[in-house]
């Protein structure tokens, strides 16, 4: 549901564009199907809701980790 909003906010920053894609993305109609969904069977959008919890924080810990190298590569380029 955030990831809904913050496409929608990012998106719809953009003057003219933005207005354009607000058309299309409509992301409380997106988070009332998310939500009925998991009205319907919560444990499997609970499963899937962790599989994409997970995948977010592995992408997060390879950042963090490439972030670190990259900064250690810089600094023993500079000395």
């Amino acid at each position: 549901m955030l990831g809904n909003v913050l496409v929608d906010s990012v998106a719809g920053a953009v003057p003219l564009l933005g207005d354009l894609f607000d058309v299309g993305w409509k992301s409380n109609t997106r988070n009332l199907a998310l939500l009925d969904r998991y009205l319907e069977q919560p444990q499997r959008v609970r499963t899937s809701s962790r599989a994409v919890v997970a995948l977010i924080l592995l992408v997060l810990a390879l950042a963090l980790v490439g972030g670190v190298a990259l900064a250690i590569w810089v600094v023993r380029a500079v000395t």
